[in-house]
């Protein structure tokens, strides 16, 4: 069975009965996972994975809910306006962070949430339609150069999304428009030549990749992916010292009343279920750490300042906000991923 297809089947609901539990226990009835991201997208794939395998070891119901739109906006506004007590958690990706530079009025603050832990990491893709007549970055961008084109995102202010816009505006000068889908659906409109070009994490495109549906063009990564070994990376492609990735991590709303215990159960609990998701079309384990350091320092807000200046995002200038956590690895102009 395919991982999407294990992820969206029963099996990634599947419960074991009850253990014994202290009425006071956390937890002690169904978990919320709110997914910022529509059915089928990576961090949908991933909530599952760790969602069947914490009701496994709770025998508790972990209910999926995905709240996608913005960006990852509405589900992130819902699960801050749920009652913190808990029992809703957020599962949301690099976007958390992206957001509140990217839009006036995301709907939420950085302060709101607290981590619960850090979830696993995958590389983005750059891929065309297999009628393209392009095998490697430079001639995707000499493609697009050549008459005017479009691309699919994953979504407004997802990574992948701006590593398009770094390559294909700030750094490659193409007036080159960006259609936002969802991450699956980015991926099956590049399949139809809805858009020739898509940008999105792996997960939801390798499967299509190895059905030869899809090209892949580049990874965004330092390293190329195991996944997809052939695929060369950006700064292979050209622009020496590109990093990039999209992180996944969890979430809960601040002051409630459960904090230590919940805390604690994730720490014991999680760390299969985040292991699970290496074999997530090429995600990898970050480590399980429950603090911002490592899971929202990725220097995503540095390089709106640099997006803000050209093209799309142009007309959001001065809306940017910088967390203490969120420094910009300064080794490279490009390098944008975690330390």
């Amino acid at each position: 069975m395919s991982l999407l297809a294990y992820a969206c089947s029963g099996s990634a609901n599947a419960q074991s009965p009850a253990p014994a539990r202290d009425a006071g226990a956390y937890p002690n009835r169904p978990i919320r996972f709110v997914v910022a991201f529509p059915p089928g997208a990576s961090t949908d794939i991933v909530a599952r994975i760790v969602g069947a395998k914490l009701s496994e070891s709770w025998g508790q119901n972990v209910v999926i809910e995905n709240r996608s739109g913005a960006g990852g906006n509405i589900g992130t506004q819902t699960a801050a306006r749920a009652n913190p007590d808990g029992y809703t958690i957020l599962m949301n990706s690099s976007a958390f962070v992206v957001n509140v530079s990217l839009y006036s009025k995301p709907g939420y603050t950085i302060a709101d949430f607290a981590p619960v832990v850090q979830g696993p990491t995958t590389p983005n893709l750059i891929s065309v339609n297999p009628a393209v007549k392009a095998n490697t970055l430079k001639e995707v961008i000499a493609f697009a150069k050549a008459a005017p084109t479009s691309y699919g995102s994953s979504g407004t202010g997802t990574t992948p999304h701006l590593d398009a816009e770094l390559i294909f505006k700030a750094l490659a000068k193409i007036d080159i428009t960006h259609v936002p889908y969802g991450p699956a659906q980015a991926v099956t409109a590049v399949i139809g030549n809805q858009v020739p070009i898509a940008s999105t994490s792996m997960p939801p495109a390798v499967p299509h990749v190895k059905a030869n549906r899809v090209r892949p063009i580049a990874v965004t990564t330092a390293k190329r992916s195991a996944i997809l070994p052939d695929v060369p990376t950006v700064a292979e492609s050209g622009f020496s010292g590109f990093n990039d990735h999209t992180w996944f991590s969890f979430f809960r709303a601040r002051r409630h009343a459960v904090r230590d215990r919940c805390k604690t159960q994730w720490r014991d609990q999680s760390r299969d279920a985040i292991a699970r998701c290496k074999r997530a079309a090429g995600c990898a384990v970050a480590g399980v750490r429950a603090q911002y350091v490592g899971t929202v320092r990725n220097g995503h807000q540095g390089r709106n300042r640099a997006l803000c200046k050209d093209g799309e995002a142009k007309r959001r200038k001065g809306r940017l906000i910088q967390h203490p956590l969120n420094d910009v690895n300064a080794a490279s102009p490009y390098n944008y991923g975690i330390p």
